[in-house]
């Protein structure tokens, strides 16, 4: 081609496709890297952990614990904690071929309590991407942090299948999981300690415990026939209201002639928190943030029971949700609900660590507003479904460090969970699945001083006056 003559059109255009596919070619292996070193990170501290594999060929792919892939060269197989903080490589090689097909060579590595397996045939290797995750749990007794929620593993045919942009996005979602789940691991051991964490990690992903409270609204031939149609029904000791467990799954409640249903389900653990008001049923109530209205239900459940059993007393309590009210309050304050989080992965995956910092800021304004409408002598319960120090005992200690109000805090034992610093939280760990549940009560001492904030005040400078003096005297 000659100085004068212009680069042909066509070729310009394929080598910026060129370009453009290493680019693209480029940035898949460093997500998958990346994807892999947090991965090993978050896993570094588990009985077995996944580490980053080493490509030889196409016959080779990638599973572990966790719901990561990548197709690289081999699969790296778990290791349990025995005789020397793992097991032989002959038993495992065994084991391997026992479940998916012929392995050539493994390679333990016992930094990183893994393994690397070669598999001969194709076969069996989708074998072991497919059926990985069964043969993991075997090794393990318990389950650990990896196996949370996670997105579903998949396998490299099924990636293979995929467009650029949905493996594109696939693997996006996947690290973004995987950085959301190591600082939310991070974040609470630092709390609880890394012992702690992990059993109350595992006992927060089982499914929630619920309990059938009977509502005694409703018409007695309806509460019989739920009764009498659910089986295996156990009654909670620890409660005093009539509230069922039962080891199959609740039915739909039924509703009376008047539209009232004849149970309703909930935490036994949101009881507690209503006994922590310790109701008379002469008590006008306060409750805050009332939705969706179980504990509000159980709330009246106290307070109108002279009625139930006696039409003819008119000596009854009175229950406000979400406005002014004076001897009697509960704030069931807006939280991270952890427990909730880590069964919706579309909600865990907005977790931020900032995310606790703002949410105690509104929970303190929440309980400063909900302290001043109290009569003195009169009693507050604060309560969160949250496990977050930040979000509890903290902004306990702190109003009942800076509010106006003068304020006690009122220490009581209870049947099940464990005390704080400030208050009581049962977590389902230690509680047989109730919970998590976090309730401090408050009651306040005395009028107290009302402390207005002092605006800062500045001098105003006025430019025009200071030019026309300076304007002035420079005339003489």
């Amino acid at each position: 081609m000659g100085s004068n003559e212009k680069p042909c059109r066509n070729c310009e255009a394929l080598r910026a496709q060129l370009e453009q596919k290493e680019a693209i070619v480029d940035k898949y292996q460093k997500i998958v890297q990346s994807q892999n070193e947090l991965l090993q990170d978050l896993t570094q501290k588990s009985p077995f952990a996944s580490g980053s594999s080493r490509k030889q060929s196409e016959n080779f792919g990638h599973f572990g614990t966790s719901s990561s892939f990548d197709l690289n060269s081999k699969v790296t197989a778990p290791k349990t904690r025995g005789k020397q903080d793992g097991i032989d490589k002959e038993t495992l090689k065994k084991c391997l071929e026992d479940a998916f097909g012929a392995v050539e060579n493994i390679d333990m590595i016992p930094s990183k309590a893994c393994a690397f397996a070669d598999f001969a045939t194709q076969t069996a290797y989708h074998a072991a991407v497919s059926e990985g995750p069964k043969l993991i749990k075997s090794f393990c007794s318990t389950r650990t942090l990896n196996n949370s929620k996670q997105p579903q593993p998949i396998d490299s045919e099924k990636f293979n299948s995929l467009s650029k942009n949905k493996k594109k996005l696939v693997l996006k979602h996947s690290l973004h999981h995987s950085i959301t789940l190591s600082q939310f691991s991070s974040f609470y051991s630092s709390q609880y300690g890394q012992d702690r964490w992990q059993t109350l990690f595992q006992s927060l992903q089982n499914p929630t415990k619920y309990c059938a409270l009977v509502n005694k609204f409703a018409s007695p031939k309806h509460i019989q026939s739920f009764l009498s149609s659910t089986p295996v029904l156990e009654q909670v000791s620890f409660l005093d209201l009539p509230c069922y467990i039962s080891s199959e799954r609740f039915k739909q409640p039924e509703k009376d002639e008047n539209g009232i249903m004849n149970y309703y389900l909930l935490d036994a653990a949101s009881i507690m928190v209503v006994k922590a008001l310790d109701l008379n049923i002469t008590d006008v109530v306060l409750d805050l943030c009332a939705a969706p209205g179980g504990k509000s239900l159980v709330i009246l459940q106290y307070l109108l029971s002279s009625i139930i059993h006696d039409d003819n007393n008119m000596d009854y309590g009175f229950l406000t949700a979400n406005d002014l009210s004076p001897n009697r309050c509960r704030l069931d304050a807006p939280c991270s609900a952890e427990r909730h989080l880590l069964h919706s992965p579309s909600e865990f995956l907005k977790w931020k660590p900032s995310r606790s910092k703002i949410m105690s800021q509104k929970q303190y304004k929440m309980l400063l507003d909900a302290v001043k409408g109290i009569h003195v002598g009169g009693l507050l319960v604060y309560v969160t479904c949250s496990i977050n120090k930040f979000e509890n005992e903290e902004v306990v200690k702190k109003i009942l460090r800076n509010s106006w109000v003068p304020l006690e805090e009122v220490k009581r034992e209870w049947v099940i969970g464990e005390p704080c610093e400030k208050g009581w939280i049962v977590l389902p760990d230690k509680c047989d699945g109730w919970g998590p549940l976090y309730f401090a009560i408050l009651r306040r001492v005395g009028e107290g001083e009302f402390r207005k904030k002092e605006r800062k005040r500045f001098k105003r400078f006025n430019v025009d006056k200071n030019i026309a003096k300076r304007a002035t005297m420079n005339e003489f």
